[in-house]
C-alpha cells in the first residue's frame, strides 16, 4: 500500500506505510554543540527521559562548563549564589562561599557530568564549523575540526546549539591596538601566570568582569588606572539579603554546611528562599512603581557613600536612568578601589593605543599618553545571540541572522 503526501515539499515519490506496530519509537540522533551547563544539562534530559536514542557532544575546549573554564581571570565568579546557580537535578553540598570563584563551579558541572555518566558522550577539542541541512537524507550534515588531523564529518537528525554567548570575546575598537609594545591581555583568556606586582597596570572596561578584577589586583600593583567610559548602577549582590553585611560574599563555615547544605530537607528549604529574594526583586523592573523608585535611591546613596562624595566620579557612574534598564552590576570593593590613592579613575576618551600605552584627549583638546606595563581588556563579547559557525538550512539559506534583520 502506498500513498502521496501532498505537502510542501510533495514530490513524485511515494512513501511506504511502515510495517510496525503504533507507537513504535523512532531511532533518532542529535548532535549537541557546546558543553557549557545548557549542553550538560540537555545531555541529562536525554538521558533521563528519551529512549531509542543516540547523541554526541562536540566541545571546543579541552574541558567542560564553557565560560567558567574560560574565564580565569582575578576575582572572576559568579554574582548569583551558588546554591541557586547550579542544576535543580544536582544540588551540591560542597560550595565553600556564598557567591563562588570560577574554578569552584567548573570543579562542580565537571562533577556533576562525571556523576550522571554524561562525559562518555562528550568529544572534547572538536570544534563544529559548519551544519548544513540535507533534504535528501533529511539529515543535519556537520563539519567538526578534531585536535589534530582533517576534518570530520558527523551527521544526526536533530542539530541542538548549545554554545551560548559569552565565547565570543571582543578587543576594544581602538586605533594603534597593535602598536603597543607592552603585556597587552584580555580577560576571557587570562595568562594564569601572569604577575602584576609592582607594576602599572591599566584596565579596559567597567562591565561585570571590570568591577570583579580591580578590586583584586588593586593591593598588589604599583598603579592601577581604570578607564571609564559609561556610568553603572553598582548594587550589591543578588539576594544580598542572606550574603555578608552589605551583601559581601562569605565563606560557608563547617557547621553550616552540615545545617544548611547537607540535609535534604533543610537545603531544599534554604534554596527555595534564596532564589525567592531574587525573584521578588523583579518588581523594581516595573518603571513607575515604588520598588523602582526604592531602588535608584539605594543604588545612589551607596554608590555616593563609598565613592566618597568624589563629585567627579559619581557624576560619571551613577546613571540617569532607572535601575535594571542596564542589568545591576554587583561589585563588592570596586567603588572603594577607584578612591585608593594608587588607583585614578580616567573619564578622557581614549584616542589610540601607542607603543608605550594609551593617549587620551582631555576636554581643553590636549592628549596624553599614559605609560602601561600590562594593559588588561575587560572589554567583553560578541552577546548577538546567533551561532559561532554557518548553520545553511533549507534552500540553501543561511540561518545565522543577520544584525540587519533584527
Amino acid at each position: 500500500m502506498a500513498a502521496h503526501w501532498q505537502g510542501r515539499d510533495a514530490t513524485d515519490v511515494p512513501y511506504k506505510l511502515l510495517d510496525q506496530p503504533m507507537g513504535t519509537l523512532r531511532a533518532c540522533r542529535i548532535i549537541i554543540v557546546g558543553c557549557g551547563s545548557s549542553g550538560i544539562c540537555m545531555m541529562h534530559r536525554l538521558k533521563t527521559f528519551m529512549k531509542n536514542l543516540e547523541w554526541v557532544c562536540y566541545e571546543k575546549n579541552e574541558d567542560i562548563s564553557g565560560t567558567w573554564f574560560e574565564n580565569r581571570y582575578p576575582g572572576a565568579r559568579c554574582d548569583v549564589p551558588s546554591v541557586v546557580y547550579q542544576f535543580t537535578w544536582a544540588p551540591s553540598s560542597e560550595w565553600t562561599e556564598y557567591y563562588s570563584c570560577s574554578k569552584e563551579i567548573h570543579d562542580y558541572m565537571k562533577s556533576t557530568a562525571e556523576k550522571f555518566g554524561l562525559m562518555e558522550r562528550v568529544k572534547l577539542q572538536h570544534e563544529v564549523t559548519s551544519a548544513r541541512w540535507n533534504a535528501q537524507t533529511n539529515k543535519w550534515h556537520v563539519m567538526i575540526k578534531p585536535p589534530c588531523g582533517p576534518s570530520i564529518s558527523d551527521t544526526a537528525d536533530f542539530l541542538v546549539n548549545a554554545t551560548g554567548i559569552l565565547n565570543a570575546w571582543k578587543w576594544p575598537k581602538i586605533n594603534g591596538l597593535d602598536s603597543y609594545r607592552g603585556k597587552l591581555v584580555h580577560t576571557a583568556r587570562y595568562p594564569q601566570d601572569l604577575k602584576l606586582d609592582g607594576l602599572n597596570v591599566a584596565i579596559l572596561g567597567t562591565g561585570s568582569t571590570g568591577v570583579q578584577v580591580i578590586p583584586t589586583i588593586s593591593p598588589t600593583v604599583k598603579s592601577l588606572t581604570a578607564f571609564i567610559r559609561s556610568s553603572i548602577w553598582v548594587t550589591p549582590g543578588f539576594a544580598a539579603k542572606y550574603a555578608g553585611p552589605n551583601g559581601a560574599n562569605f565563606a560557608y563555615a563547617e557547621e553550616q554546611r552540615k545545617e544548611v547544605l547537607e540535609d535534604e530537607e533543610k537545603s531544599l528549604a534554604y534554596r527555595k528562599a534564596v532564589e525567592t529574594e531574587i525573584n521578588v526583586r523583579f518588581k523594581f523592573a516595573i518603571k513607575t512603581s515604588q520598588a523602582q523608585k526604592d531602588a535608584v535611591a539605594v543604588a545612589k546613596e551607596g554608590m555616593i557613600r563609598m565613592l566618597q562624595g568624589d563629585l567627579k566620579l559619581c557624576e560619571k557612574l551613577i546613571l540617569n536612568f532607572a535601575v535594571g534598564c542596564r542589568r545591576p552590576t554587583p561589585g563588592n570593593g570596586f567603588l572603594e578601589a577607584l578612591i585608593e590613592p594608587h588607583v585614578h579613575a580616567c573619564l578622557d576618551p581614549i584616542q589610540r593605543f601607542s607603543a608605550k600605552g594609551i593617549v587620551t584627549k582631555d576636554g581643553y583638546g590636549a592628549d596624553t599618553e599614559h605609560e602601561f606595563d600590562v594593559i588588561i581588556c575587560a572589554t567583553g563579547f560578541d552577546t548577538f545571540f546567533r551561532a559561532r559557525f554557518p548553520v545553511v538550512g533549507r534552500d540553501g539559506i543561511n540561518l545565522q541572522p543577520s544584525r540587519t534583520c533584527l
